[in-house]
């Protein structure tokens, strides 16, 4: 071993750690490692875990590569992250022969990785062969993180997702993306058990047109998490109506939230069922409330709150200790911009959000900024807001 004055511990938890690392691809990861085993014996095997730590394989042009690590069980041993790649199939295509032959070659590597802790699949086409597949194998009831993007319609219907990913039985973070495609079906849930996947992290994306396609999405899903055991959750493109958010009361051991709501006057109208919906939130310590962009012209530009400030303010749970609201520009009426500004401080409860004053002859110019509010004890044993000394001024 080449002569150090760490002590041998401490360069085994560095060497260790540079498996966690992000690469800028497989090729830098897999040299890396090959470096780090040819400096000595005593570092090879940390060498080969840095090299395989996480693969990448495109469904077709990885054939090889594939065939080749299902020949290797060492290098199998060491893969914890697997993700696989798929070009999107062109609207209305099947599942072609060639990705079909590709797909049970990545069922195939994902049972003989006996190891693996996190599974991106990609792509689950409409008929869903992949997930039922991945859905089979010993892997999935050991699995602790899966990423995936599915084709709603009706071969593949959410009741068939919701039945397949019950089998998944460990997972602590799930990454989902769902489109449901336009003029299918309405799906019938009602026949789906209730599961309780011990699921700590979550994201949805839905890609879903129609709002009551993506309440039921919203449903269903509901039905398959242990709400005592999810602590982060982030959902995008919820048409978010009191009916939309009311499962949300289930989670009271919340503490992370993000929700992304389709801009424009939609969040203008959604806006007062988010924040009453965190208001039901105990533990929640951290909150994102922001548009979903997506392709909705003037989906960016701010509105006035239908919510005022003291109502919103009144509203934050109480172990709150960041709060982020994009979009909304409320209205002032605290005056706390003409309160002096104080200076940050390490235990800051903060909200950043735009706050607006009615400015001009009939008041009907809004001058707006971007503040940080923190909440302060006052000397009377009370609590007020104060505006810290950074602002980005807006046109509006």
């Amino acid at each position: 071993m080449p002569r150090s004055s760490l002590p041998d511990h401490i360069v085994a938890l560095v060497l260790d750690h540079l498996k966690l690392l992000e690469f800028e691809d497989d090729q830098e990861r897999r040299e890396t490692g090959t470096r780090v085993s040819l400096v000595c014996k005593q570092w090879h095997l940390a060498g080969r875990r840095i090299a395989w730590h996480s693969v990448m394989l495109e469904w077709a042009a990885d054939e090889r590569l594939a065939q080749e690590l299902l020949a290797r069980p060492d290098v199998l041993a060491e893969v914890r992250r697997l993700t696989f790649q798929a070009e999107l199939p062109a609207p209305g295509e099947g599942m072609r022969e060639t990705d079909q032959d590709a797909a049970a070659k990545s069922v195939a590597l994902v049972e003989a990785c006996p190891a693996l802790e996190a599974l991106d699949v990609g792509l689950v086409r409409h008929d869903g062969y992949l997930l039922y597949s991945l859905a089979e194998t010993s892997t999935a009831r050991t699995l602790g993180e899966l990423h995936l993007m599915v084709v709603l319609g009706n071969d593949f219907t959410l009741s068939d997702l919701v039945e397949a990913l019950a089998r998944f039985k460990n997972l602590n973070r799930l990454k989902l993306t769902i489109c449901w495609v336009a003029g299918t079906a309405q799906a019938d849930i009602s026949h789906v058990g209730t599961y309780d996947l011990p699921v700590k992290d979550l994201w949805v994306d839905l890609v879903v047109p129609e709002p009551d396609k993506a309440r039921l999405v919203c449903q269903a899903l509901n039905i398959l998490f242990d709400a005592s055991k999810v602590e982060s959750m982030a959902i995008t493109g919820l048409d978010a109506d009191a009916t939309s958010l009311g499962w949300l009361l289930r989670y009271s051991k919340l503490d992370a939230l993000a929700l992304a709501v389709p801009g424009g006057e939609t969040f203008a109208k959604s806006f007062p069922h988010v924040v009453a919906a965190i208001s039901t939130l105990p533990r929640l310590e951290t909150v994102l409330i922001t548009p979903d962009e997506g392709n909705e012209p003037g989906a960016k530009k701010p509105f006035l709150s239908p919510v005022s400030l003291d109502q919103l303010l009144r509203s934050l749970p109480p172990c709150i200790r960041s709060s982020t609201v994009v979009g909304p520009v409320l209205n002032d009426e605290l005056d706390i911009l003409s309160e002096r500004r104080v200076e940050p401080s390490r235990d800051d409860v903060s909200l950043k959000l735009m706050l607006g004053m009615h400015e001009g002859p009939e008041g009907n110019h809004i001058r707006a900024t971007y503040e940080t509010l923190v909440r302060r004890p006052e000397a009377d044993g009370t609590v007020a807001w104060r505006a810290l000394d950074d602002r980005e001024r807006i046109g509006w």
